[in-house]
């Protein structure tokens, strides 16, 4: 008997525990505690969510994997393969001995069995995917070395790299670049001698150097390329017989395209040095010009990564400054190193460097040029008149596309007022698709064809749909009298996008997402108290508005409060009489007076908004008895309340720094907080320099894409 019940309960037990293996098991969101990826493992930040692991007899597990701009795994294979899902952010996937390849949201990556490779996010932008594989033995994978930087991105040389350790100042071999343009482009053969060897002591390679000469030929001729190419030989051969082997460098290490893709590819390096597409009478006059541009300068010799390009830059802007009558085009390269990533800092560090040249109009010109770069800023593509939409903003969409970003003016109703907004769409997009969405909250005085418009775009460029509108009763949008700012009507209009965009097709609005820019960081904290849908929250250069109005910008008005609370008292009391409505903060300073002003963000504020981005909707005013709102108001009254993840974004030179470090620990209701600090960054520079929006649209979209 005992043994016919023996084989029943086990038999038993076996049924039972195949029932319990057959139900469905659903894992909560944000039930697992993320994993940080091994550091022998990965190179940069990489955290894991989202484990799975079949019962047996399944052999299947993954998980979500997000990577941090410049993260990405070690070498590896998989002994069944493995399947990759970007569900958000750009990526690399690279096989052995293969081409690195792009990846996007929505591509699905097969990655044979036994098949050595490696992927991870890209330098500026993160990534998200879910990744499956099958177990052979219990094992999913086998890790190699990590991958090198030169191999991660082999556009960039190892020994000159486009991030510098400081980004106030050039490396030595940077800091040599310069001289030897100059003296190239001058046919001071003696000078050029010392130059060139003063270089290859600091680190360039033979190859490097030889990449500098043979460039400038099609900016100063191809006789002193030619002569200057003969120096360099003769330099290097007497180094050698002095016994010193100089590092050769690396040749090109990809092929450069032909035809329609040597086009293709020279035109796109020509549009992001020059911020946007080159047109103007001189092209229409001799197009041949400007194709013979794209192609060969932009092309054969811009494709060739051996040199990176902001020591192609660095050339240019030494070749120019030397050579009189061509200011225009030396203006219009200090604007392009700033696009290719050098700081003003390091410019001025160049202007220093070409005083060696002993010629004090090359020092003039490039001062001169420099200071018309910083002042312009990014005028010739941020102007509001040149665009159709009025954006004004760096690499701004000037038409809407198939298969691109693309940008769609809406308006809706808001307790009786016409908001006006703009929608970006992602690249592709499918309005029966599912897609995160994220709203975005303009500055104090700003609009959304400003920097609200650049990070809604970016981070449309990531896969996101985006919304930003004009507050109430300021730019576009409807309310009298106009530029009042109160911070509930903020808070509102902050509500009022969540309510539009939620019903806008292919938005997901389980996936909603907030970000706030200056003051709309302020206001940004206060909406995501209450409102829950917003599932995680950014800020960057985050303004709490009620302080400053109540204490002065750094608290440096703490004397005046009881003052300026009567004068608002007043001013409203002369509305409700029927009087006229009084201003505060609308000032026409001259270029004198903004220069004294004792803070940065005023002096670059009225820059930025004035000069290099202006907008006509865009003001500092604020109706005097708004400060009756205003002054009573602080961003940071129960922020405990937030209990969504929480990033705060900041520049480390930023004097509005103080208040995001104000407001970061006393956000005590949620654990998933992080600050971001941009090295060297003022506030607004946060707004327009491509190093740190590029840095900030990284870290925003790797929060995204594991918070949304």
């Amino acid at each position: 008997m005992n043994r016919l019940i023996a084989p029943f309960v086990a038999l038993s037990l076996i049924s039972a525990e195949a029932a319990a293996a057959s139900e469905i098991r659903i894992t909560p969101k944000g039930s697992q505690p993320s994993i940080q990826g091994a550091p022998e493992n990965f190179t940069g930040t990489v955290r894991v969510d989202g484990l799975f692991k079949g019962d047996l007899p399944a052999r299947v597990s993954g998980g979500t994997v997000t990577f941090e701009p410049g993260a990405r795994t070690a070498w590896q294979t998989h002994p069944l393969g493995q399947t990759l899902i970007v569900t958000a952010g750009v990526g690399y996937v690279q096989q052995e001995g293969g081409p690195r390849q792009e990846i996007r949201p929505g591509d699905i990556v097969w990655i044979p069995p036994l098949t050595r490779h490696w992927h991870g996010a890209t330098a500026n932008t993160g990534m998200t995917h879910i990744a499956i594989a099958e177990a052979e033995d219990g094992k999913t994978v086998t890790w190699a070395e990590k991958v090198s930087q030169a191999q991660y991105d082999p556009a960039t040389p190892q020994d000159i790299t486009s991030t510098q350790d400081s980004i106030d100042t050039l490396s030595k071999k940077q800091q040599a670049i310069p001289l030897i343009a100059a003296f190239m482009a001058t046919s001071d053969v003696p000078n050029l001698n010392v130059a060139l060897n003063q270089g290859l002591d600091a680190g360039l390679t033979v190859s490097e150097a030889r990449e500098i000469l043979v460039q400038l030929y099609a900016y100063v001729g191809f006789p002193r390329s030619l002569n200057a190419l003969n120096e360099l030989m003769t330099v290097v051969q007497a180094r050698k017989q002095r016994g010193i082997e100089d590092a050769p460098g690396r040749e090109p290490g990809r092929a450069t395209p032909t035809g329609d893709e040597l086009l293709a590819a020279g035109t796109a390096n020509q549009t992001k040095i020059s911020g946007s597409p080159v047109k103007g009478p001189v092209f229409e006059f001799a197009p041949v010009i400007n194709r013979f541009l794209q192609t060969h300068l932009f092309g054969d010799i811009f494709e060739r990564d051996n040199l990176d390009w902001q020591s192609r830059e660095l050339a240019t802007v030494g070749a120019l400054a030397a050579t009189p009558g061509v200011e225009p085009q030396l203006r219009s390269h200090m604007l392009a190193s700033l696009r290719v990533g050098l700081s003003a800092a390091q410019l001025r560090q160049v202007t220093e460097q070409l005083k060696k040249h002993g010629d004090a109009q090359t020092v003039e010109r490039a001062n001169t040029a420099l200071t018309q770069a910083l002042s312009a800023g990014e005028s010739l593509a941020a102007d509001y008149k040149k665009n159709p939409f009025t954006l004004a903003y760096d690499g701004a969409i000037t038409k809407n596309e198939p298969g691109k970003v693309n940008i769609h003016p809406v308006s809706y109703k808001l307790n009786g007022l016409d908001i006006a907004a703009n929608v970006y769409t992602p690249a592709n997009y499918d309005a029966k698709r599912s897609y995160p969405t994220v709203v975005v909250a303009h500055p104090n005085g700003g609009v959304k064809e400003q920097v609200a418009g650049l990070y809604a775009q970016r981070l449309a460029e990531q896969g996101y749909i985006t919304i930003t509108a004009d507050a109430a009763y300021q730019g576009a949008s409807g309310g009298q009298p106009r530029s009042i700012d109160k911070p509930a009507y903020r808070i509102e209009d902050i509500h009022g996008m969540a309510d539009f965009i939620s019903q806008f097709a292919g938005v997901d609005d389980k996936r909603l997402g907030l970000l706030g820019i200056c003051g709309g960081g302020g206001y940004s904290l206060a909406a995501a108290q209450t409102d829950k849908r917003f599932k995680s929250l950014a800020t960057v250069s985050m303004f709490n508005s009620g302080r400053v109005r109540r204490t002065g910008y750094n608290d440096s008005q703490m004397d005046s409060i009881q003052q300026r609370l009567q004068q608002a008292s007043a001013a409203r009391a002369q509305e409700a009489a029927g009087g006229a409505v009084l201003y505060s903060g609308d000032a026409n300073l001259t270029d004198e007076q903004i220069a004294k002003l004792p803070f940065e963000l005023y002096r670059q504020g009225y820059e930025y908004y004035w000069k290099t981005h202006a907008h006509p909707n865009s003001t500092f005013k604020y109706t005097t008895s708004s400060l009756i709102d205003l002054m009573r108001f602080d961003a940071t009254d129960q922020i405990e309340l937030i209990n969504q993840p929480l990033l705060m974004i900041a520049g480390s030179k930023a004097d509005s720094l103080y208040m995001t470090q104000d407001a970061f620990p006393k956000a005590t209701g949620t654990t998933d907080k992080e600050v971001f600090i941009l090295e060297g960054a003022t506030h607004i520079e946060t707004y327009w320099v491509p190093r740190y929006v590029d840095a900030a649209i990284g870290k925003l979209s790797a929060f995204y894409a594991r918070t949304l």
